[in-house]
């Protein structure tokens, strides 16, 4: 039995040639980056909360007031109703990473898997749109 971090050996290595090749070299460890390509990822990281943030806040704006272009008067439906969409946001925002970051933890699954099958949801979720 190979002593991979992963539940499935055989998938951990083909996943990591094909998207990581130099996931084992030292210049792919961040300890070895250079400050400009550290302040990049530093940078990189701040704009996605960023845009994390400001996502819930651009549509608590948008549901009621006296705007046409409201939530409440498009889709002809009451302020709580409206109010659906920014609760699960919210409630999805609080209990995933209850869920999943304890479940990255585990020596046996890793941070991969769990970081590799929730991109697969979210590239479902778009491609249904």
């Amino acid at each position: 039995m190979s002593s991979s971090p992963l539940l499935l050996p055989h998938l951990h290595n083909s996943f990591c040639s094909l998207l990581l090749p130099s996931l084992r070299s030292r210049q792919s460890l961040r300890y070895n980056w250079s400050t400009g390509y550290k302040s990049f990822v530093a940078l990189q990281m701040s704009l996605l909360t960023f845009a994390v943030y400001i996502g819930s806040s651009i549509y608590s704006a948008g549901i009621a007031g006296p705007n046409p272009d409201s939530i409440t008067k498009h889709f002809n439906v009451s302020e709580t109703t409206a109010l659906v969409g920014l609760t699960v946001f919210i409630i999805g925002y609080g209990i995933g990473p209850m869920v999943w970051a304890p479940l990255s933890e585990f020596p046996q699954i890793g941070r991969l898997p769990v970081c590799e099958y929730l991109r697969l949801i979210s590239d479902i979720q778009l491609i249904r749109e």
